[in-house]
C-alpha cells in the first residue's frame, strides 16, 4: 500500500480515517462557498476574501507578496498609506464572479482601477495556470498604480507589460518569483502573424492602441527588458509617462490622467534614443530577430497553447502533432488530452481516442462534458 507492505486491516484504519478528513474538509469548503459565508485574511499588502479552497488561497497569498516584492524591487516603488491593502477577491463560482465581482463575459480576471482598487478572479480548476497568469497580467496593472495612482499608464506600456509579467513562474517552496518568462500562447500568436507575413512596425505599435499590444508588445518588452542597452531606457521611459517628466498628461476618466498614444510614441523614440528614422528601423530590425529567433515554444503548456491555436485557425494536421508533444512532454492538462482525442476521432481513431478521453476524465473528474465526450466516443 502506497510503496509500504502493511496489514489489512492497518489500511482498512487508515483509509476510513483519510475519508473522514476529507469529508470533514469538504464540509467546512461547502459552507463557504456562498460569498456571504467567504472566508477573509490579510497579507502584508493584500485582504482577501474567497471561496476557494483555504490551500489554494495560501497559495495565492504566498505568491501575491513574492509578485510585490519582486515588482517593487525592479520598479522602485512603494505602497502608499492611503491606499492601503489591495482587496483580492478569488470566485470558485463564475457567476458569482461575473454578478458580484463585476467583470464582463469570457474574462479570468478584472482590475478595479478606480477608488475603492480592487482585484477579482475567477479561479478555473480545469486550467489553474491560466488562471495565474490572468491574475498576474491585472495584478501588475495595480502595480503599475504605485507609480502614480492618480495616472492610467497608456494601453503600451500597461498591457505589454503586465504580459511581461504575467509570465512570471513561482516557486511555493522558496516563495521566489521568477519573471519574464516566455508567454508561449501569446508567441504563438505572433509566430502565426510571422508565417502570414504580417510584422508589426513600431511607429504603427506606439501610435495607436490595438490588441497587439498583447502579443507583439510583449515581444517588444522582453525584448527591451532582456537587453542591458535598452532596460534602463525603457524602464525610465515608462516611470516618466506616469510622472509627467519629459511630457504632458492630459484628462482622463473618474479625475485621473494620462498620455495619449501619438506622445507616447514621442517619448519612446526620446528615451530609447531614436533621432532618425535609421534608428528606429535599426531598433526594429533587432526586435523582429529577436522575435524569430530568440523565443521559442518548448514547455508542454506552450505546445499545448500553440496546438489551440492552430486547431482554431483550421490548421488540423499541425494541432494534432502538436497536441501529441505536449501529452509526450508530460502535461497534466485535461483539456489537451481531451481535444488531442477529439482530432483522433475525426480521423477515425475512435478506439485510440478512448484512452486519451478516459485520461482526461481521470485529470478531471468533476467535468461533466468530460463524461459526453467519452461517452460519444
Amino acid at each position: 500500500f502506497e510503496g509500504k507492505w502493511i496489514k489489512p486491516d492497518k489500511r482498512a484504519k487508515l483509509i476510513q480515517k483519510r475519508i473522514a478528513e476529507r469529508k470533514e474538509a469538504l464540509a467546512e469548503i461547502k459552507a463557504h462557498t456562498l460569498w456571504r459565508s467567504r472566508w477573509k485574511d490579510k497579507s502584508k499588502h493584500f485582504e482577501f476574501e474567497y471561496t476557494v479552497p483555504p490551500n489554494i488561497a495560501a497559495y495565492y497569498k504566498d505568491l501575491m507578496e513574492a509578485y510585490y516584492k519582486a515588482f517593487a524591487k525592479d520598479w522602485k516603488v512603494g505602497q502608499p498609506k492611503d491606499l492601503g491593502r489591495l482587496k483580492v477577491c478569488f470566485y470558485i463560482n463564475r457567476s458569482d464572479f461575473h454578478q458580484i465581482g463585476g467583470a464582463g463575459g469570457g474574462t479570468l480576471a478584472y482590475f478595479r482601477f478606480v477608488k475603492p482598487l480592487e482585484l477579482n478572479f475567477f479561479y478555473d480548476r480545469l486550467d489553474p495556470a491560466l488562471s495565474e497568469q490572468v491574475m498576474y497580467h491585472e495584478a501588475n496593472h495595480y502595480l503599475h498604480d504605485l507609480l502614480n495612482p492618480e495616472f492610467n499608464m497608456p494601453h503600451f506600456p500597461s498591457e505589454a507589460l503586465a504580459e511581461y509579467y504575467g509570465a512570471s513562474v513561482f516557486d511555493p517552496k522558496t516563495k521566489k518569483l521568477v519573471t519574464g518568462q516566455v508567454l508561449e500562447g501569446r508567441l504563438t500568436e505572433i509566430q502565426l502573424d510571422v508565417l502570414n507575413g504580417e510584422m508589426m512596425g513600431l511607429e504603427k505599435m506606439l501610435t495607436r492602441e490595438m490588441y497587439e499590444h498583447y502579443t507583439w508588445g510583449w515581444s517588444l518588452a522582453h525584448f527591451l527588458m532582456g537587453d542591458k542597452r535598452y532596460r534602463k531606457r525603457f524602464e525610465r521611459f515608462v516611470k516618466e509617462l506616469a510622472s509627467g517628466k519629459g511630457v504632458s498628461h492630459e484628462p482622463y476618466s473618474f479625475g485621473l490622467k494620462t498620455v495619449p498614444m501619438p506622445k507616447v510614441w514621442e517619448h519612446f523614440k526620446k528615451t530609447l534614443g531614436l533621432s532618425s528614422q535609421e534608428d528606429v528601423e535599426e531598433l526594429e530590425k533587432e526586435w523582429h530577430e529577436y522575435v524569430k529567433q530568440g523565443l521559442k515554444v518548448v514547455t508542454a503548456r506552450g505546445l499545448e497553447k500553440a496546438a489551440s491555436r492552430a486547431m482554431n485557425s483550421g490548421r488540423v494536421i499541425r494541432a494534432k502533432r502538436l497536441f501529441k508533444e505536449a501529452i509526450e512532454k508530460g502535461t497534466d492538462s485535461a483539456m489537451a488530452y481531451h481535444h488531442y482525442a477529439e482530432l483522433l476521432e475525426r480521423k477515425g481513431g475512435r478506439d485510440e481516442a478512448l484512452q486519451y478521453h478516459k485520461k482526461a476524465l481521470e485529470l478531471a473528474p468533476l467535468e461533466p462534458s468530460l463524461y459526453v465526450s467519452l461517452a460519444r466516443a
